[in-house]
């Protein structure tokens, strides 16, 4: 995750993200269809840039 300017947002600051695509044994934002998960961490800036959110540790 990256607060960039001009990046998504022309005017101004906003969060881009990078993407992968689901497989097992990665941490992720959210469970994708398909998709279990065994440990979650509730981490400040992670998956919430602004806040605490929970993250998957992914298992499939």
């Amino acid at each position: 995750m990256a607060n960039q300017l001009g990046v998504c947002n022309p005017s101004g600051f906003a969060y881009s993200y990078h993407l992968r695509a689901p497989q097992n044994n990665i941490w992720a934002c959210s469970v994708p269809p398909g998709f279990t998960f065994d440990q979650t961490r509730n981490q400040l800036g992670v998956c919430n840039p602004s806040g605490f959110a929970y993250s998957y540790h992914l298992r499939g």
